[in-house]
């Protein structure tokens, strides 16, 4: 998350909920595509500690409400 921090997006992306293995967040339409990429990264390197043996990957999804 390192990432929202350097581009300065502290005030526009915002993490909304955690429920268990999945990050709600809320951002403008014009970095979604960015924001997505970073968290999908983010969670993705999160799980190498944990699991040595086989990568865990991470899914994510755009909409303009949350679906669970």
């Amino acid at each position: 998350m390192r990432q929202i921090l350097d581009k300065e997006w502290w005030l526009k992306v915002k993490i909304v909920n955690l429920v268990h293995d999945e990050i709600l967040v809320e951002c403008p339409k014009e970095i979604a595509e960015e924001v997505k990429d970073i968290l999908l990264d983010c969670m993705s390197k999160a799980g190498v500690p944990f699991c040595k043996t086989l990568p865990l990957g991470a899914d994510a999804l755009i909409g303009d409400h949350w679906v669970h």
